[in-house]
């Protein structure tokens, strides 16, 4: 079933999003190859964002989290490669950080983090759960008993308890403002 451009399937897997997600990838990474020859670095890189990374963004926080997310990594790689004028097989690692893209498990963590920011009133805090101890300033973590339940608000949770305290009372709006491309 196909809802707001993501595609669920019975068992909430996100594999046939992924496969959708990926075949609308690799028509613009054809498109973006297909101009190299034709167009500045920058304007390759405009072309990346709008066609490629708004992909990437769209309900990531929904499926980041799945195995199937591989595959798309796989294909941002591909991507990059293409702007940064590297060739198949050359390591990309350098051309993201040249090119300041974020990668795809970055953009996963990054809009977990974002999320849970924004929303630390929904969540309860170890300070109401125990007496007074070190952690009692961090989120008190969802218990899961299948690795399939780790969604984006489990690994939200946990990676926002790994930020310092600066960071985790930095206002809602500077937090909002992160880059993501």
């Amino acid at each position: 079933m196909k809802f707001l451009g993501a595609t669920f399937n019975p068992t909430m897997s996100w594999e046939t999003h992924c496969q959708d997600l990926a075949k609308k990838l690799n028509k613009n990474i054809f498109l973006i190859r297909s101009l190299s020859q034709f167009v500045s670095a920058q304007a390759l890189k405009s072309c990346y964002y709008a066609c490629i990374h708004s992909h990437l963004l769209y309900a990531l926080m929904a499926w980041g989290h799945a195995p199937a997310s591989k595959k798309i990594f796989k294909l941002q790689r591909k991507a990059v490669r293409i702007v940064a004028g590297l060739g198949y097989r050359e390591c990309c690692k350098e051309a993201f950080k040249k090119l300041e893209i974020m990668t795809l498990p970055s953009l996963y963590i990054l809009q977990c983090i974002k999320y849970i920011h924004a929303h630390t009133e929904k969540y309860s805090k170890n300070t109401q759960r125990h007496n007074p101890t070190r952690e009692n300033k961090f989120l008190t973590e969802a218990l899961v008993k299948f690795k399939k339940c780790e969604n984006s608000n489990y690994w939200g949770i946990k990676l926002y308890n790994l930020l310092d305290q600066t960071t985790r009372n930095m206002p809602r709006k500077k937090v909002s403002k992160c880059h993501e491309g």
